[in-house]
């Protein structure tokens, strides 16, 4: 259909309908009921709810219905009839398809994180290069309370994220909520090569022993309830402490689970404790940057081999 048969087509339903002024006051006097009976219901409902996201979803829920009641009623006033209103929702839908391709591909996206719920709010969650905790989900972008970036670990900056919620179909997503309880955290300890490293890793696997609490591990139970939807290969999900040489060091790394909003807090406790504990005993040294010179002649294997004439 070409542009003159859409315009005749419009133009003759617009000839049969009232006087413009008429319309115009049905319109203000219906949509007005619509959004006031809306605020009566939400004003009773609120005051009578208690839980925080209950109250989100239905202040949520309600003004989208009122939308589209409201939409209904200028329609339906407009062009005179529902099937003229269908008419009317083809002919806009196909131009704005093609003109509003961004938001249309946002509002699509909105349906599918209702359906198919990749996140949800309160989750913790990173969208490319945006990490933080979901506070809003709205038709045509998601909000986020931004974490790092200039704060340390995951702490929340302050700032709001608003992202498209397009960005689901082209970007990773990460969801540190779903599936599992917790997360996977390590703290490195570097330690210098002429300590008790032996000594080093059994005080260390005493102190992530006690500092992680068996409510905060990750259980049969959890493994054989995410399994159900994930195909998960055999995990060591008890606390450990592993083992590794860099040029600078013995690198002794303890690795346990922690609900993903407690990780900072954990690995200060941990921190906290290795500090008390390595004061303790003098043959075990943390590990810094520092430079040495070597003597093979007066320290190596020839010192050993010819100890007077090594030092002439």
């Amino acid at each position: 259909m070409d542009a003159t048969s859409w315009t005749e087509l419009i133009t003759s339903e617009f000839q049969s309908s009232e006087d413009f002024g008429v319309q115009a006051l049905r319109i203000v006097v219906f949509v007005g009921l619509i959004w006031f009976v809306r605020w009566l219901i939400m004003r009773f409902v609120l005051q009578r709810v208690r839980e925080v996201s209950t109250a989100y979803w239905i202040t949520k829920i309600s003004s989208y219905v009122a939308t589209l009641l409201s939409l209904f009623v200028v329609g339906q006033t407009i062009l005179g009839g529902f099937g003229a209103l269908l008419t009317f929702i083809g002919l806009i839908t196909a131009g704005l398809a093609i003109a509003l391709r961004d938001p249309v591909t946002n509002m699509f996206a909105w349906f599918f994180i209702v359906w198919r719920r990749p996140f949800e709010l309160g989750h913790r969650i990173q969208i490319g290069d945006a990490v933080g905790d979901v506070v809003d989900i709205r038709l045509f972008q998601t909000s986020l309370l931004e974490l790092q970036e200039w704060v340390g670990s995951d702490q929340p900056t302050g700032r709001i994220v608003h992202l498209p919620n397009s960005l689901i179909f082209t970007q990773m997503q990460y969801n540190y909520t779903v599936g599992i309880p917790f997360i996977w955290d390590e703290v490195p300890v570097l330690i210098t090569f002429e300590s008790d490293w032996q000594k080093a890793k059994r005080l260390l696997s005493e102190i992530v022993e006690r500092a992680i609490p068996q409510e905060n591990r990750v259980s049969e139970a959890d493994i054989r309830r995410v399994s159900r939807n994930y195909r998960l290969n055999d995990v060591d999900t008890e606390p450990a402490v592993y083992t590794s040489a860099l040029d600078s060091g013995v690198l002794l790394t303890m690795r346990y689970t922690v609900k993903p909003f407690e990780r900072r807090r954990y690995a200060q406790t941990i921190w906290e404790a290795v500090l008390t504990e390595f004061a303790k005993h003098p043959d075990i040294d943390l590990a810094y940057p520092t430079t040495r010179f070597y003597d093979n002649l007066r320290e190596g294997p020839m010192a050993e081999r010819h100890p007077s004439g090594a030092l002439d």
